[in-house]
């Protein structure tokens, strides 16, 4: 696999983690072969959001809901039915909407997803604060064309030869035609391991310090593959556009939005003061999005109720 390459041997580190000590030259050799994988599916549109098919005549179409790999761990782990999007989508508006709105059922039905009243109200606000800034982070393509997203294109289900080209790509199973901004967002496995993770582990600004470097290996990489097939530098080049989705940050806002379960990460540390400004602490924000006697008042009875179901849980019953 290509991440055996990239990796770090480390027996005391669990998650792979990219190797510091990686030759430059190799690493740039790896990151232009999966640019041309993203490049090859760049170049395919699609009219809806959703899950792809052949017509009787071999024509790929859209005609199923999204499943994607977020979606099916939240119904195996969470004890919810069946909560993926009901159809097709024809902008990306809708469609974010929707995952957005999965996220705060995701936070209501789950019983044990809070540990107390604290991280009930900042999990209940960071759903708030995600829906409030989701029109901002939507590029101008709303109504497509949209483009062929793996949730599980990595390194990690890449097989490189001796001379490190790729020779194959396992693991297509949750593959769907997705908003345009998710392909063009910078991907989220250049590290290897999951950002949320990693902020979680070393705070934003060691992130960012490990992050960015690569990311303009990357998009070096890309850029050069994107010049070998004859595209143009253009504000709607792949390159680009992802380098931009770093600028605004919206890929992390892509991200949390199809990540689900790692929204809370990625909002508080990455997004939140990016879009509000400074904070003296999340519980500031938290009293400055209910500040309305309504909306408090709502936000209370959704920890209350939370609390109730937190107490209801059989001691040892965590997992899920």
């Amino acid at each position: 696999m290509m991440s055996d390459i990239l990796r770090q041997d480390d027996l005391s580190d669990k998650h792979d983690v990219l190797d510091p000590a990686i030759d430059p030259e190799t690493l740039k050799t790896l990151y232009g072969e999966m640019a041309e994988v993203l490049l090859q599916l760049w170049g395919l549109n699609l009219s809806k959001i959703g899950s792809i098919n052949e017509d009787c005549s071999g024509k790929t179409i859209v005609d199923g809901r999204p499943l994607t790999r977020e979606l099916n761990e939240l119904i195996r782990t969470s004890g919810l039915k069946d909560c993926t999007p009901p159809r097709t989508y024809d902008t990306s508006v809708d469609y974010i909407t929707s995952l957005l709105a999965l996220q705060s059922t995701h936070l209501e039905q789950q019983r044990n997803n809070v540990y107390d009243s604290q991280d009930c109200r900042e999990k209940y606000a960071c759903r708030q604060l995600m829906k409030a800034i989701a029109l901002n982070f939507i590029p101008q393509d709303d109504c497509g064309p949209f483009k062929l997203f793996c949730d599980d294109l990595c390194p990690g289900n890449v097989l490189v030869d001796d001379s490190l080209r790729i020779v194959g790509v396992l693991d297509w199973e949750f593959t769907y035609a997705a908003p345009c901004q998710f392909a063009a967002s910078i991907p989220w496995w250049l590290l290897l391991r999951r950002p949320h993770s990693l902020v979680d582990q070393d705070g934003p600004d060691a992130f960012f310090e490990s992050f960015l470097p690569k990311a303009n290996i990357f998009l070096e990489a890309l850029a050069e593959r994107e010049r070998t097939q004859g595209f143009t530098e253009s504000d709607n080049s792949l390159s680009v556009r992802m380098r931009r989705s770093l600028e605004d940050r919206s890929a992390w806002f892509t991200l949390a939005s199809h990540m689900g379960a790692s929204v809370d990460l990625l909002y508080w540390d990455l997004l939140d003061e990016y879009c509000w400004g400074p904070r003296s602490s999340i519980a500031h924000r938290v009293h400055d999005v209910t500040t309305s006697p309504e909306m408090h008042k709502r936000r209370e009875e959704f920890v209350r109720e939370k609390i109730r179901q937190l107490q209801e849980i059989p001691q040892g019953a965590w997992e899920g």
